[in-house]
């Protein structure tokens, strides 16, 4: 099973942790999106939906 690594870049440092981890959970939400997998396949990875 292959792995994705996504880094995301800390905008700002006083945002509290919650936010943080909406903006990680939105990263994800795109990348499982039609417009995420398409963009997996293109790029040479299998798309899992």
């Amino acid at each position: 099973m292959e792995e994705v690594v996504a880094i995301t870049r800390k905008n700002d440092p006083s945002a509290p942790e919650a936010r943080r981890r909406e903006n990680a959970n939105l990263l994800v939400d795109w990348i499982l999106s039609a417009e995420g997998q398409e963009l997996v396949r293109k790029t040479g990875y299998v798309p899992i939906q």
